[in-house]
């Protein structure tokens, strides 16, 4: 289970599958066949328009949504928010070595994460803000092991 980049990786058919609203496909396939697609919509939580804009009036610079996300829908909430940029369809390693690379250019690295796909980015951020909720990550902890 997981979205098209996983899907492919695993040569695993998604294109009679085209989302055509801001919303993300998740594949489930069993012994490499598509079986199910869901199409989920997030909401954007009501404090993180308000946080970008503290970011901006303070001088943070440079602020950029690094997502699992589809393209279309990571564009969506960057443009809805005020993001400057967009990295999307990433998964959590990729996120980390996003964050490497701005630090090796010198670059202080602040990482604001909501879900237990942004762990690693969080461990390696100069500054790290968890916005998730210690029994939802429970909850996912448990359907992972």
């Amino acid at each position: 289970m997981g979205n098209k980049v996983l899907m492919d990786q695993h040569k695993i058919d998604t294109d009679n599958y085209i989302n055509t609203i801001p919303t993300t496909l998740v594949y489930m396939a069993i012994e490499r066949k598509l079986v199910a697609v869901f199409q989920i919509m997030d909401q954007i939580k009501p404090e993180a328009k308000e946080t970008i804009a503290n970011f901006r009036e303070s001088n943070i610079e440079n602020i950029v949504m690094l997502s699992g996300e589809n393209l279309q829908n990571a564009k969506h909430m960057g443009d809805i928010l005020g993001i400057d940029a967009i990295v999307a369809e990433v998964l959590p390693d990729e996120k980390l070595a996003y964050i490497t690379k701005l630090q090796r250019e010198g670059k202080a690295v602040a990482y604001v994460g909501d879900g237990i796909n942004d762990g690693p980015a969080l461990v390696q951020r100069d500054v790290g803000i968890s916005m998730g909720r210690l029994q939802m990550l429970r909850l996912r902890l448990q359907l992972l092991f």
